[in-house]
């Protein structure tokens, strides 16, 4: 989306910031972010502007070769004792991860803390550890084995801005050009 925005809008400039969405959205109402791309599961979520972009899956991801790889889905008890690579503290994914696994009375056995997909997708081809990622990352992750969650854990991916601030006309124009895409 940001590629097709930018040759569409070859005059805005814009810089990029690579935060978990607690983080980024504490940046947004702190106004030291315009805009961010979040996840939408989030407690505060209604102190700001949103809109959901999309819809998207947690898989559990191993290697081809794990011996999980062959399953048709996970749940989180099967799972419980495998070693895993969770997104940055700052993730609200892993909010919603640490209750998933609270609900069957444990905690996950995280070996890592990452943010980095080129990292994850390491640690997970070299067998050290699955990772819980978007089922839509799969596309691009080669090596790498997505396995459903049962029951699933969807997430809500989206836009946020602040509420009772100026927008810029900048952001405007993302803002209404990520409302006309399909995703």
């Amino acid at each position: 989306m940001l590629i097709e925005f930018n040759k569409e809008y070859p005059d805005i400039p814009f810089e990029l910031f690579e935060y978990g969405s607690i983080r980024a959205a504490n940046m947004v109402m702190e106004g030291k972010l315009d805009l961010a791309l979040v996840n939408m599961h989030f407690y505060e979520i209604d102190k700001l502007n949103s809109y959901k972009l999309m819809t998207d899956k947690l898989v559990f991801c191993v290697s081809k070769e794990h011996p999980l790889a062959k399953c048709r889905e996970v749940t989180i008890d099967m799972i419980k004792d495998e070693p895993v690579i969770m997104y940055n503290t700052d993730s609200v994914q892993n909010e919603t991860l640490d209750a998933a696994f609270k609900r069957i009375n444990t905690n996950p056995n995280t070996i890592l803390h990452a943010s980095q997909l080129f990292t994850i997708r390491n640690f997970v081809c070299n067998n050290l550890g699955g990772a819980f990622l978007y089922a839509s990352l799969l596309r691009n992750l080669p090596g790498v084995t997505g396995l459903p969650i049962s029951p699933a854990i969807t997430q809500d991916i989206g836009l946020i801005w602040k509420k009772g601030s100026y927008t810029t006309d900048s952001a405007e124009k993302f803002i209404n050009y990520a409302k006309n895409r399909s995703f």
